[in-house]
C-alpha cells in the first residue's frame, strides 16, 4: 500500500486566493563546504502529516463527505484511515487550533500519494 499524507487546506475568511502555509524547517548541512555556501530559501507547504490506517480498536472514525466533484476517487475510502491522529498531529506542528477546525461544515482535506 502506498504511503498517504493528508493536507489540509485552511482559507482565509476575509480573501478569496489566500490559505494557509507553513514554513518548513530547512534542509540539514552537508558538510561540505562548497555545498553549505549556498543560502537556501524559506519553503512553504500545506500543513500536512502522513495519514496511516486506522488500528482495529480505534474510537469512531470521523464523518468526512465527499464533494460530488470528486466522486471519481469512490475507491479510495477514508474511513479506513485515521483522520484524526493526522489532524492532531498537524495541530502540533501548526498550532492550527485543530478543535476549532473541526466544527466548521466545510474543511478541505487533500490525500496525497
Amino acid at each position: 500500500m502506498a504511503a498517504h499524507r493528508l493536507a489540509l487546506v485552511i482559507e482565509s475568511p476575509s480573501k478569496d486566493d489566500e490559505f494557509l502555509l507553513l514554513k518548513q524547517p530547512r534542509p540539514p548541512k552537508f558538510y561540505d563546504e562548497e555545498y553549505d555556501s549556498f543560502v537556501d530559501s524559506d519553503l512553504w507547504d500545506l500543513p500536512s502529516a502522513q495519514l496511516n490506517l486506522l488500528p482495529p480498536d480505534s474510537d469512531p472514525p470521523l464523518l468526512v463527505e465527499v464533494a460530488p466533484s470528486h466522486a471519481e476517487f469512490e475507491d479510495f475510502d477514508l474511513r479506513k484511515f485515521d483522520i484524526r491522529s493526522a489532524l492532531n498531529e498537524m495541530d502540533m506542528i501548526g498550532p492550527l487550533a485543530i478543535p476549532q477546525l473541526q466544527g466548521m461544515k466545510t474543511l478541505s482535506l487533500v490525500v496525497i500519494d
